[in-house]
């Protein structure tokens, strides 16, 4: 007979005491680890056949700061009354501090690296710390090449241009120099000590994020902390970059312009002197106080008038330099951009942040649909009104970039950093309207937000914003039509260059194809995708469209419009025809299900080495290789298959066997290039593929 026990509520929390206990126990042993490392070399423990081995004392220092947030967190959840510690900013100080532990860990596990314009804001700062002007000339040039280690990344800056030279001589940049004075005593203690001077934005970097903490640890509770500090911006944390800058004055600007609206407005306009939007922003939110009374507090004129001051700091002093108002203004096209590139910073699959900020999506998705209810509760702020305005007007000004797939990122865009504190009104709405649900939930989101920064925001990753996400891969694979970027996107995440691109692209397997009309109705198509006839609307000269599907059932649709896009002309890795019948057999045996392209030299290339190799298009399956390359006689190349093949030399042109060699499997094979006028192919064929 089976009887029914109750399980009481002491039952429980003794569970759950003794599980917090045991993350709390976990934490203290990694970070014992972590403290002995540099005796020991390392932690390896074997039982049985399995061994666990830890190296990195940074990274055992995040995972125990991993399980002291979540106990953390949890012990709030678990507690008698949880509404009281999760949901109230009681247990919000002692969350930042752990985060705090948490970011750092993550910073010392990575290196000092030049990313986008890092190499500007550095050189401003090493003049400004050594008491020199922020501008630019040979000899500091030199200095400032002098002081950094050997063979680091910020010795690749380079004098602008000389539209960008002084009356004196000397060169500006186009970032202004703020943010650099800000991080420049730092950068001279840094030195100081014999740091990388780096350090010192980092340094600046962290006090940001702090000052940001703090501001929002009074007024949301720690699970919402915890998720809004673990976002993208982490990856910045040790990069001399101005994101952390703008996203700690737009929190400001965000949680206090309720409240304190002098110092809303100012943060605000102190960020604008990097980006001349933020400081539009600054007006929409100084109406925006004006209109609910702010006006009637003595401080709020002084503070409106210091504000102007500060936002005009940027254009009078490129007025007075350059005689412009600002560099900026050679980035923005000036033109109406479509709803795609209005969107792009936003859902694009490699750009947008809120496919890479999966929690803070979740809670702002949840925001939106409560404030568009009917019930309205005492928590919905009116910053929400502002907060959306700026966030179309930072969409409206990032659309005018004709560099939308910018470098200085890791994955997202770094203008998406900017809505992130746009939307806290939104989720602190979502939040109030979970009800008796909003402890689980919230804590459940934070962790996942905790964790998931860990692995995909870590400051350690390199920059790679030229490789197309899983996610944009999946969906150009599996479901083409489905997903149709701005062509600058496309093109630079399918080529990997971040370059002036040629059209036409295509992903591997030819399933997306991005073309360029010409005026007739069979318009370039890259090799190895079969050229088809395409439809009227996509044969117009400087029409761009999408080829979406399979060689034979494609479907065609015009590409978004993208103001400023350029591109150059196909080179001989494009081909119209397919009269040619030596050549359409050998692409036919090739197939083009799994050839993707793959430049020479990469560790998996056929292509081993090269000499002399110049404008070569290289593409690559399993077992076979198609190389477009220019004519030239001294060239050589060296071939190393897996598996014995054949190597074909074909006229470009008219499809030609020129040669045949063949290769040896896991043996290196030098072959020169013929000496013919036109360009060739060189194609490697696997035995099961090779002409006969």
């Amino acid at each position: 007979m089976l009887c029914c026990v109750p399980v009481t509520n002491s039952v429980i929390h003794r569970w759950h005491y003794w599980l917090l206990q045991l993350f709390r126990a976990a934490a203290l042993m990694l970070a014992v680890a972590a403290v002995v490392f540099p005796l020991t070399g390392g932690v390896h423990v074997h039982v049985g056949f399995l061994t666990l081995s830890a190296t990195q004392p940074a990274r055992l220092l995040v995972e125990a700061f991993v399980l002291l947030i979540a106990a953390h967190l949890l012990s709030g959840l678990w507690s008698v009354a949880p509404a009281t510690s999760i949901v109230s900013n009681r247990a919000t100080i002692p969350t930042l501090l752990l985060l705090f532990g948490l970011l750092t860990s993550l910073v010392v596990d990575s290196t000092a690296r030049r990313t986008g314009d890092g190499g500007d804001y550095m050189f401003m700062a090493f003049q400004m710390a050594h008491g020199r002007p922020p501008t630019l000339s040979t000899a500091d040039l030199a200095l400032f090449r002098k002081s950094l280690p050997s063979h680091d990344s910020f010795d690749e800056l380079q004098l602008p241009g000389r539209d960008l030279m002084g009356r004196d001589g000397r060169y500006d940049f186009v970032h202004f120099w703020l943010y650099s004075l800000l991080a420049a005593p730092l950068l001279y203690v840094a030195t100081l000590v014999g740091a990388h001077p780096n350090v010192g934005f980092t340094m600046l970097n962290l006090l940001l994020w702090g000052g940001a903490g703090l501001v929002l640890a009074r007024r949301v509770s720690a699970a919402l902390l915890t998720l809004i500090l673990t976002g993208p911006m982490v990856w910045w944390l040790d990069k001399a970059h101005t994101e952390l800058f703008s996203v700690a004055a737009l929190t400001v600007g965000v949680m206090w312009i309720d409240g304190q609206p002098w110092w809303a407005v100012l943060a605000l306009g102190i960020a604008g002197t990097q980006n001349p939007a933020i400081a539009v922003a600054a007006l929409i939110f100084a109406v925006y106080a004006a209109v609910r009374g702010a006006g009637r507090d003595r401080r709020f004129l002084p503070a409106l008038v210091a504000t102007g001051v500060v936002c005009a700091l940027h254009p009078a002093y490129y007025v007075w330099r350059l005689g412009q108002l600002s560099p900026l203004e050679s980035a923005v096209t000036g033109q109406l951009p479509g709803i795609t590139a209005l969107l792009t910073p936003l859902v694009d699959p490699n750009l947008g942040i809120l496919v890479y900020f999966l929690a803070f999506t979740a809670l702002a998705v949840a925001g939106l649909v409560a404030f568009a209810g009917p019930r309205k509760t005492a928590a919905v702020s009116g910053a929400i009104w502002p907060a959306m305005i700026a966030a179309g007007l930072f969409l409206f000004a990032f659309a005018q970039t004709p560099n939308v797939n910018h470098g200085g990122t890791f994955n997202p865009s770094r203008y998406g950093l900017w809505l992130i504190p746009l939307g806290i009104p939104l989720l602190r709405l979502a939040e109030d309207r979970l009800g008796r649900a909003r402890s689980y939930v919230m804590t459940g989101l934070a962790v996942f937000a905790c964790i998931w920064c860990c692995y995909m925001f870590a400051p350690r990753w390199s920059e790679h914003g030229n490789d197309q996400s899983t996610l944009a891969r999946l969906l150009s694979t599996y479901a083409p039509a489905w997903y149709n970027p701005l062509p600058e996107v496309f093109a630079e995440r399918v080529t990997g260059g971040d370059e002036r691109q040629a059209l036409p692209v295509a992903t591997p397997g030819c399933t997306k194809v991005l073309l360029a009309g010409d005026g007739t109705a069979r318009p370039a198509w890259p090799i190895p995708c079969l050229p088809q006839d395409v439809p009227a609307e996509c044969s117009r000269t400087g029409a761009l469209c999408y080829a979406n599907g399979h060689p034979g059932a494609y479907s065609f649709s015009r590409a978004p419009r993208q103001a400023g896009f350029s591109y150059d002309p196909p080179g001989g890795w494009a081909w119209k025809q397919t009269s040619a019948p030596r050549l359409r057999r050998l692409i036919d045996r090739l197939g083009t299900g799994d050839v993707e392209p793959l430049p020479a030299g990469k560790p998996t290339s056929f292509i081993a080495a090269t000499i002399h190799l110049h404008g070569a298009r290289t593409w690559q399956g399993a077992r076979a290789l198609v190389a477009w390359m220019a004519p030239d006689p001294t060239t050589k190349v060296r071939i190393h298959v897996p598996v014995s093949g054949t190597a074909l030399w074909i006229d470009d042109a008219t499809g030609e066997e020129l040669e045949r060699v063949n290769v040896a499997p896991a043996s290196d094979a030098w072959l020169s290039l013929p000496n013919v006028p036109a360009p060739v192919l060189l194609i490697c064929l696997s035995p099961r593929n090779a002409p006969r």
